[in-house]
Order: structure tokens, then C-alpha cells, then sequence
């Protein structure tokens, strides 16, 4: 702690290969199998079953500064519908 206050080690955690280090990992689980998800593990959880508006809301509902913002995303849940109820539930300033 005291070398990264003191800017002698970064805070950055590398995304590199991590998504596939998840994938593999949840691809060799067993389905009574418990995934405790860490940085980076979106695709480990989708492959698990985990749903994309399950994915977003979790994120929503835990740090009221994200938002979401896009083309695919609104009233109407997307063309995926892989946002349907966000916007009633988390308000139009933050899914958008």
C-alpha cells in the first residue's frame, strides 16, 4: 500500500487475456461448481448463465455512477432486448 501512495506502483489491473483465463476456468466447472467472480470475469458469468440485464443491473444497483448509454439501450429494451426493464427501474438519467 505504501509504494502505490507514494506513485511507486501502479493501481492499473491489466485486462489482457483475462477474459479467456475466465472462460476456461468456467468451461472446466462442473455445474454444482461455485464461480467466485473477480476483475474481469463477465464472459466466466455469461458462460455460467448469468444474463446480460442480470450483468447490468447487478452494476447499476452497486455504484450509483454507472450509466448506460448507447443505440441498443431505452424504453424498448434494444434490438437484443438485453436491457428490457432497466430503464423503468433505474430511471432515464441512467440507462439513456
Amino acid at each position: 500500500v505504501a509504494l502505490q501512495r507514494t506513485g511507486k506502483l501502479g493501481t492499473f489491473a491489466s485486462s489482457v487475456g483475462q477474459e479467456a483465463i475466465g472462460v476456461g476456468v468456467a468451461s472446466a466447472m462442473r455445474a454444482d461448481d461455485v464461480l467466485f467472480p473477480s476483475y474481469r470475469d463477465h464472459a466466466a458469468q455469461l458462460l455460467r448463465g448469468v444474463t446480460m440485464t442480470v450483468a447490468m443491473a447487478y452494476e447499476l444497483e452497486h455504484d450509483p455512477a454507472v450509466v448506460l448509454l448507447g443505440e441498443d439501450i431505452g424504453v424498448n429494451g434494444g434490438v437484443f432486448r438485453a436491457t428490457v426493464g432497466l430503464q423503468a427501474r433505474f430511471g432515464t438519467q441512467r440507462v439513456i
